[in-house]
């Protein structure tokens, strides 16, 4: 009987976290790995104190999108929640601003941004599944789709 329970326990991890695999990004000393493959570079510093300023570039060095830490410009406090990442994609000069704490960690950040993981309503799907850098550079189509959904 017990050992009935363990198998299905294993079988049922198992699959629970082959469902919950996608797109996983991790950063590795500034690198971004994208399903731990070398995906793009990242740059600049962020931290609990320090406001997030970042620049992704691609394997190459290229330049390909900037984040900043983005606050509601009011000096009102009833907007002091209203806060989030501003990221401008190079090459177009499109920019987008992702509402969400800023509070996050590096690779949270590369997550939320990549994936579109929501990490303030834990859930924490992947809501994003296009893949914005191809050939070390950003993929149109792909951008495209990124400011349709979350501008």
């Amino acid at each position: 009987m017990m050992r009935k329970f363990l198998n299905a326990l294993v079988v049922v991890m198992v699959l629970s976290t082959a469902c919950s695999f996608g797109q996983e990004y991790d950063l590795k000393k500034d690198v971004i790995l994208k399903d731990k493959v070398p995906y793009a570079k990242i740059s600049g510093k962020m931290g609990l104190l320090k406001a997030a300023n970042l620049m992704v570039s691609s394997l190459n060095g290229d330049s390909l999108m900037a984040i900043k830490a983005w606050v509601y410009p009011s000096k009102n406090p009833v907007f002091d929640f209203l806060n989030g990442y501003e990221i401008r994609f190079v090459a177009s000069g499109k920019v987008v601003i992702k509402p969400s704490p800023t509070g996050l960690t590096k690779e949270q950040l590369l997550n939320f941004i990549f994936s579109g993981k929501d990490y303030t309503s834990k859930k924490w799907d992947i809501t994003f599944k296009h893949s914005l850098i191809e050939n070390n550079r950003i993929d149109p189509a792909a951008e495209t789709a990124f400011i349709e959904q979350f501008d």
